[in-house]
C-alpha cells in the first residue's frame, strides 16, 4: 500500500457502461413501463443471491 496522504486533492471524471441482458418476460414488462425503477432493482438484487449460490460450473 502506498502512502498517498500527501497528495494533491484533484478533481477526476469516470464514466461506466453496461450491457443488460432481459428475459422476455422481464422485456415486455419494461417495454410496456409496467415495471418501475424500484421493482427492477428488487427483482435485480434477488437474482443476484441466486447467482451468489449457484455452483461454479
Amino acid at each position: 500500500m502506498v502512502d498517498v496522504s500527501t497528495k494533491d486533492n484533484t478533481k477526476r471524471t469516470a464514466m461506466a457502461c453496461c450491457i443488460v441482458v432481459l428475459g422476455k418476460r422481464v422485456f415486455d414488462l419494461v417495454l410496456a413501463n409496467q415495471m418501475g425503477k424500484e421493482m427492477f432493482l428488487e427483482w435485480r438484487k434477488s437474482l443476484a443471491l441466486t447467482e451468489q449460490n449457484r455452483p461454479a460450473a
